[in-house]
């Protein structure tokens, strides 16, 4: 299997580079394969290797962004599939990107949407077209496209974009990863037209970041033919997608072993989906930069005397007022995430909470309670 790049693609490409920034990586120590260096972004420069927690529908659950902060993280990633079927990209857009969403003025990094909606098998239909998938929230039919893709994405406004993939259950057979293989290749090439199309439509120029995605589940041979042909593409960065979703950890590290090879030394590598302690170490070890990780639910603080409403007091598209006298950094999460939409991140809630009673002052009825 093999695939050859058109001249008007690369040529697309190097056109590209000239509205978007290429220094995106700066090296600064090393040890062995082991590599510390800084990413450059629109909303700052973050260190690596670099942890990222992540944001699914726009917020990382039970924290705030002046928690995340105080905890010293740099970049966080938001689910572009969640983040589409709701609040809708528009509504994101509109309101001034994910900066202006998530109150986190830092680094961001979006998801193409491809993992879950390919883990939605039940649901779903792949085809070189794309993905049509049925919406886990009220079952209505989408479709995701390359181009769809890049589209949401731009709306979100993430300093880091990722092109659309196809990532395999575990364990899959050769002929299923190989048809997946060339199906994200095709897909990227996809991806980054639409990419350049966007960038030459932006005014005033906005810079994000584009990153390709090798897959070949535990093929060593097709992972050496998705990573050519990413390399190939001459993306912002390089992620290895397509691991632990189920293999052991020896097969993930011998695929990543032999995968990173194939990949820039003077780009991004970014290991999708990783985030146990030894894993992130090992990872390190092999010159991985940037890794994320999906946290289980933290311990939470209740702040409201009663549950509140918040579907009916939420002012859409536009940021809703905050209380009298009360600052983002008051409102603390609360246990039970039912009594309001799971996008809402914390500093767009309306917390009108009136104790019972109606009219005057009501921050005196806020008070957080230890649980």
């Amino acid at each position: 299997m093999t695939w050859s790049l058109s001249r008007s693609r690369t040529c697309n490409r190097r056109w590209i580079r000239s509205l978007v920034e290429n220094s995106v990586y700066t090296p600064k120590a090393s040890d062995g394969s082991a590599r510390r260096g800084e990413i450059t972004t629109a909303h700052g420069t973050f260190q690596t290797p670099a942890f990222m927690p992540v944001g699914t529908a726009g917020a990382v659950k039970a924290l705030t962004a002046q928690h995340l902060e105080e905890c010293g993280v740099e970049i966080m990633l938001a689910n572009t599939y969640h983040l589409y079927l709701r609040p809708g990209p528009e509504v994101i857009r509109n309101l001034g990107g994910l900066a202006v969403f998530t109150g986190w003025n830092k680094p961001t990094l979006t998801d193409s949407g491809g993992y879950q909606v390919f883990s939605l098998q039940d649901i779903s239909r792949v085809s070189d077209e794309g993905v049509e998938f049925q919406s886990h929230l009220d079952g209505s039919r989408h479709m995701f496209t390359p181009e769809k893709v890049m589209d949401i994405q731009r709306d979100l406004g993430a300093d880091i974009i990722m092109a659309f993939d196809q990532c395999v259950a575990y364990p899959s057979d050769e002929g299923t990863a190989a048809e997946a293989v060339r199906r994200t290749h095709q897909w990227a090439g996809q991806c980054q037209e639409r990419f350049g199309q966007l960038s030459a439509e932006s005014d005033p120029p906005r810079r994000q970041h584009l990153f390709g995605i090798v897959q070949g589940s535990t093929y060593e041979h097709l992972r050496s033919l998705s990573a050519e042909g990413i390399v190939a593409l001459d993306f912002d960065g390089c992620a290895i997608g397509g691991l632990s979703v189920g293999e052991s950890k020896q097969e993930m590290e011998a695929i990543l072993a032999h995968t990173i090879g194939y990949l820039p030394p003077d780009r991004p590598r970014y290991m999708m989906g990783v985030g146990y302690p030894e894993d992130i170490l090992m990872a390190v070890s092999y010159g991985v930069r940037v890794h994320v990780h999906r946290p289980a639910r933290l311990p939470q603080r209740r702040v409201h005397e009663r549950r509140p409403s918040a579907r009916s007091e939420l002012r859409l598209p536009g940021v809703p007022p905050l209380l009298p006298g009360l600052s983002p950094s008051s409102v603390q999460p609360v246990r039970d995430y039912r009594t309001y939409p799971r996008y809402v991140p914390l500093h767009l809630l309306l917390p009108a909470i009136d104790g019972g009673n109606s009219g005057g002052d009501r921050t005196g009825t806020i008070r957080a309670v230890s649980q």
